[in-house]
């Protein structure tokens, strides 16, 4: 998140605390009705305080509208990465990404399902991967390799020398595969029990 993000951000939370105390100050009556009267009518009769609480109010719209471009700007910026070959210039789709991967691991007969995540920070690519694994894995062996086989097939398809951070997250390690499995026999339990993964144990 750039500079200018937060600031935006910083911005945006000031503006609504500030408006939140106002809101609960009037709610607990804290706020003198008679002094708020006065304020108003005084502004309203005077020429040059109408003119600095309408400068203050353009000045409110100008930088919120500057601050939504940024963060518009930003959030699509994430979402693509660039860059130049001798004939122009080149973007792709962070989903195109996702969609390559997703492919890549669901394929792979150790994973059920895969839901990957990719965004572009300063320091590179990370990307997030959640998996539903079955139960024959060995899960810090097989995890390792998957790590590697991902950052290795996103480096090479964008050409990428810089760092890509990969990172796993197994929800769930499901019994049993669903090619293999029929209608369960009366009195048997369904195989279609998972088990919450809780992370691993020397």
């Amino acid at each position: 998140m750039g500079f200018l993000t937060r600031l935006a951000l910083m911005f945006y939370m000031v503006t609504l605390l500030f408006m939140s105390i106002l809101t609960i100050l009037f709610v607990l009556n804290v706020i003198n009705l008679d002094y708020v009267y006065l304020v108003l009518d005084l502004a309203y009769h005077d020429m040059k305080l109408r003119w600095i609480a309408g400068l203050i109010a353009v000045i409110f719209i100008l930088t919120n509208y500057m601050f939504a471009r940024i963060i518009s700007g930003q959030q699509a910026k994430e979402r693509t990465i660039a860059f130049d070959n001798p004939a122009g210039r080149v973007t792709v789709a962070l989903s195109a990404m996702d969609e390559m991967i997703r492919r890549l691991v669901s394929r792979l007969k150790e994973v059920k399902e895969a839901k990957p995540s990719i965004i572009v920070t300063k320091k590179g690519l990370k990307i997030d991967v959640k998996l539903i694994l079955k139960s024959d894995v060995n899960i810090p062996d097989m995890t390792l390799r998957l790590q590697e086989f991902i950052k290795r097939k996103v480096q090479e398809t964008l050409g990428l020398e810089g760092n890509v951070t990969v990172q796993l997250h197994v929800s769930k390690i499901v019994l049993g595969d669903d090619k293999d499995r029929g209608d369960p026999k009366e009195g048997e339990p369904s195989q279609e029990t998972t088990i919450p993964f809780q992370g691993y144990r020397a």
